[in-house]
């Protein structure tokens, strides 16, 4: 969980002025205890909504090892994932899902409405084994700080003056 705590870490700082990326990390690791990938969430960097954490990792991990039947290997991300990493997950096959912090452990507004996670591992036939809570305290912190600094950035662009005085921004208004 540390290597995908260090991915989100990476992600979250890594916006280089631009838009921020949820600071969420993924890692998929074999049976040995060995990383065969690792990613960040890149949705907003790459403007693409597939680019969740997971689904990228999924991704890599397969190219790595020559296949999309990870039965075998873990997948660690830093927040229990949405219905379509869930779903990445299952048809990869992987053997094993460990997230740390849970979707009640984000604000109100940012939560879904149902656990996709746990409902579809009861109705799917695939089974993988499900493990929550790992590192728990440091995937919500970074989750707050990233809340935080979005706050302080949102309040900083919107104190900015604006960029063209009122009468300058009529000039360009077409005649009505």
């Amino acid at each position: 969980m540390r290597a995908a705590l260090t991915q989100a870490y990476a992600g979250a700082t890594a916006n280089d002025g631009g838009p921020i990326d949820m600071p969420f990390g993924c890692v998929v690791v074999d049976d040995a205890g060995k990383i065969v990938s690792a990613a960040h969430s890149l949705e907003v960097t790459n403007r693409c909504p597939l680019h969740h954490a997971e689904m990228l990792a999924i991704e890599i991990a397969c190219t790595a090892v020559g296949r999309v039947d990870l039965s075998g290997y873990t997948l660690y991300t830093t927040h229990e994932s949405c219905a379509m990493c869930a779903n990445g997950a299952l048809h990869a096959s992987l053997t094993r899902i460990v997230y740390g912090s849970a979707r009640a452990d984000l604000p109100e507004h940012f939560r879904p409405k149902q656990n996709a996670l746990d409902w579809l591992v009861r109705t799917s036939s695939q089974q993988p084994e499900v493990i929550g809570g790992v590192m728990r305290e440091e995937c919500i912190a970074l989750l707050v700080a990233h809340f935080e600094n979005a706050k302080a950035e949102l309040a900083r662009v919107c104190s900015l003056p604006p960029a063209l005085s009122k009468e300058e921004h009529e000039l360009l208004l077409p005649d009505r």
